[in-house]
């Protein structure tokens, strides 16, 4: 089985996010630098209802012909047209949410606003493959916060298929803004002629760049729902062999925090 990074494509700039759908609740209280954001993050929580809706600026009108838009925190939209291809093909491990448009800049002359989804991938793969290297190495009783020891810049042992939910697109923790697809969706896009994005072969992903004796950080468990159902959070801290910390207590022993 062959697995590749859904990568941002080359052709344009990302959109903007303008809705701010995270509010800032405090800082972590196992933190003795605060308020540095440096050190453990902010505890924040993702809003509700109608503030939760993807609201973007467009930096100029050509972007809209593109199959797939990126924003600059990750978020990835597609038009109507590739989910309508989306769901021709069954594909699996994904969910539509709608996106507002709040500004198209550099607009010359009228033109019809298209239909955009934010692509939220739901497939999941757990934590990486043991022979990756990639091992956790603290966890705050503060605020769940997790750090992970990252060795190597690229690794064939990415994916742990034995925790893999056979899904189309999914993603594995603590990789959040990496999604990753099967070989069928990589052919459907590419036979589509599909524009904005390109696939990196599993061995070729670029993981994040840590420097040396630094870690990778990755917000607690709770906090991941409703992105992962209780039941794959519960099997996320059996793995890690680590408690599940409520993100109500996380988000009330928050100390107050002024940026």
């Amino acid at each position: 089985m062959r697995f590749y990074e859904l990568a941002y494509g080359d052709e344009y700039d990302c959109a903007t996010e303008v809705s701010h759908r995270r509010e800032v609740v405090g800082a972590c209280p196992g933190d003795e630098d605060r308020p540095s954001i440096f050190h453990h993050p902010l505890v924040s929580r993702q809003k509700e209802g109608d503030e939760a809706i993807l609201t973007i600026d467009i930096p100029f009108p050509g972007m809209l012909e593109q199959d797939f838009i990126n924003t600059w925190i990750s978020d990835w939209i597609i038009l109507d047209s590739t989910a309508q291809l989306f769901k021709e093909e069954e594909f699996t491990g994904y969910e539509l949410k709608p996106v507002r448009i709040n500004e198209i800049k550099r607009l010359r002359k009228p033109m019809p606003i298209p239909i955009l989804w934010e692509l939220v991938i739901k497939g999941f793969a757990g934590i990486p493959h043991s022979d990756s290297g990639i091992k956790l190495k603290s966890w705050c009783e503060g605020c769940g916060f997790l750090r992970f020891s990252v060795p190597f810049s690229k690794t064939p042992h990415l994916i742990d298929t034995s925790l893999w939910d056979g899904s189309d697109l999914f993603w594995v923790y603590p990789f959040g803004r990496y999604i990753f697809v099967t070989e069928r969706v990589k052919d459907v896009i590419e036979g589509n002629k599909l524009k904005g994005c390109k696939f990196i072969p599993i061995e070729e992903v670029d993981l994040p760049e840590i420097k040396v004796g630094d870690t990778l950080g990755a917000e607690a468990l709770s906090l991941l729902y409703p992105r992962l159902s209780q039941e794959q959070i519960l099997s996320l801290s059996k793995l890690l062999n680590i408690p599940l910390i409520p993100k109500e207590e996380i988000w009330r022993k928050a100390l107050p925090w002024t940026p």
